[in-house]
């Protein structure tokens, strides 16, 4: 279920899967039709075999692009960031579920997660002002397991249930789900598994059944063909490399995925300007600057259900088609700026030769991958104005943080950087977007301000890593403008 414009409800397959169609099913195929099909899936089997083993045969131009992007970011920032600790209670796994007039589906969505085999789990419920039956059936699960959250606020559309669900998240792992689908009752066991078996994957997707109105499983359907296995029945598989999910406005992420709290601590919320889209957009992100990856397992995991309720009938007044080729766009022109190298000012507190040895490290790995270093004086910081900036002060005693340099772009990342083993820090000044503790003691703490700190790791790469991509998600569509001035 998608929340729509005005708080109306909405099923929005075609953010997911990038295009639209009847979601009624069809009658069987012809057989000539089924062979066609047949041939068409298996070259694209035998595309993704052989690129599994480095023979990228017959790959895109926008893939190829994204592969090189790939490479510059891992020269700019290494893509292992299993020694990076956000705040998160370890092993707990965050749900969030956005709803608006759900009272249909919603209990089967519920029960589904209460289903589930792993059992450290929150449901965080965000009931987007719903007007029908929807708040007391959630108001009846909440009574009956203490699991479950139940957050009610005026409408906002699902870009803002999401960003609110997921502010008050405490996991280790992050997902959401929609009302009108179900969790199959190993999903979680499985996601997080294969998380722990891959430290430095960030986040993770996996096979789907399609589901009827009635809940049962949904074959001879013209929906999702290409990724029907075999072809013609409920079980969809979908691609296993992503470097087509950014280019060709076809987003095949579904809705099985599970990803790391590092990734929303980096990437930020759901954007309410690609309301229709949010998924899709924050897929994009998260591939462009993290570690993205099919499940190490093929089995399906999650129903999708497919209703009549559909986009169809309103695409053109929410320029859903419209707004995806605007969407890649974008994107394109942010990837771009994620390959331009960050200008960094570093201060480290006066007297302390733990801060003034964890700059120059600093530095020294800086130059080594590409990016600038400002000297403070000769060069100004303008010269790189519209482009990635951070500004960050390096202590060894949070009572001398070094002050703002006059002359940064008031949009530079402000970073706190401590090297202290103290076991917990205090709060800090809200002037600082960022801050993270060098050390390899201290607890990752949750600051009042939100996604604030403390972010923590003893690697000077994964320190500079971590840096570069919340730099980037900072103002992500103000640095995609800024190269086309």
């Amino acid at each position: 279920m998608r929340l729509g414009r005005d708080g109306e409800r909405e099923s929005c397959k075609s953010s997911r899967f990038g295009y639209d169609s009847s979601m009624e099913p069809t009658l069987p195929m012809s057989n000539m039709r089924h062979w066609k099909r047949t041939q068409y899936i298996w070259r694209q089997r035998a595309k993704a075999w052989l690129g599994r083993r480095g023979l990228p045969i017959g790959r895109s131009q926008a893939a190829a692009e994204f592969v090189r992007l790939k490479a510059k970011r891992a020269r700019l920032a290494p893509p292992d960031l299993s020694a990076l600790r956000v705040p998160g209670q370890e092993g707990l796994v965050s749900i969030v579920l956005p709803v608006y007039n759900g009272a249909d589906y919603v209990g089967e969505s519920i029960a589904s997660t209460l289903a589930q085999t792993y059992r450290d789990f929150e449901l965080i419920i965000v009931d987007d002002g719903s007007t029908d039956q929807t708040p007391e059936i959630l108001a009846n699960y909440a009574r009956r397991d203490a699991r479950i959250r139940v957050v009610t606020q005026p409408n906002q559309k699902l870009p803002g249930a999401l960003s609110n669900g997921f502010r008050l998240a405490r996991g280790e792992f992050l997902t959401w789900t929609s009302a009108d689908n179900r969790f199959k009752p190993e999903f979680l066991e499985k996601m997080v598994g294969c998380l722990r078996r891959h430290p430095a994957w960030d986040m993770i997707y996996a096979n789907e059944d399609i589901i009827g109105e009635d809940g049962r499983p949904l074959r001879g359907s013209e929906w999702f063909w290409p990724y029907q296995r075999p072809l013609g029945s409920e079980h969809i598989h979908f691609p296993e490399d992503t470097a087509e999910l950014n280019g060709l406005g076809n987003n095949f992420i579904g809705g099985a995925f599970l990803y790391r709290a590092r990734v929303r601590f980096l990437i930020g919320d759901y954007s309410p300007e690609w309301f229709g889209l949010e998924d899709y957009d924050y897929w994009m992100r998260v591939n462009a600057l993290l570690a993205l990856h099919h499940a190490d397992f093929r089995e399906p995991v999650y129903e999708y259900r497919l209703h009549g309720k559909s986009l169809t009938s309103r695409e053109a007044e929410l320029r859903i088609e419209e707004k995806r080729r605007e969407l890649v766009a974008v994107d394109r022109l942010r990837r771009r700026s994620a390959e331009e190298p960050i200008l960094w000012h570093l201060e480290a507190e006066a007297g302390s030769a733990s801060a003034a040895h964890l700059k120059r490290a600093m530095e020294s790995a800086l130059s080594a991958r590409g990016h600038r270093v400002w000297p403070g004086k000769g060069e100004s910081s303008s010269a790189n104005l519209g482009g990635p900036m951070v500004h960050a002060s390096v202590v060894e005693n949070l009572l001398e943080q070094a002050p703002l340099a006059g002359d940064l772009s008031a949009g530079a990342m402000r970073v706190l950087i401590v090297c202290s083993d103290e076991p917990s820090l205090p709060e800090v000044q809200e002037m600082w977007n960022l801050c993270v503790a060098f050390s390899s003691r201290t607890d990752a703490t949750q600051l009042p301000r939100d996604r604030q700190g403390w972010m923590v790791t003893d690697r000077i790469e994964t320190l500079i890593a971590a840096i570069d991509i919340r730099t980037r998600g900072h103002c992500p569509e103000k640095q995609a403008n800024a190269l086309t001035l």
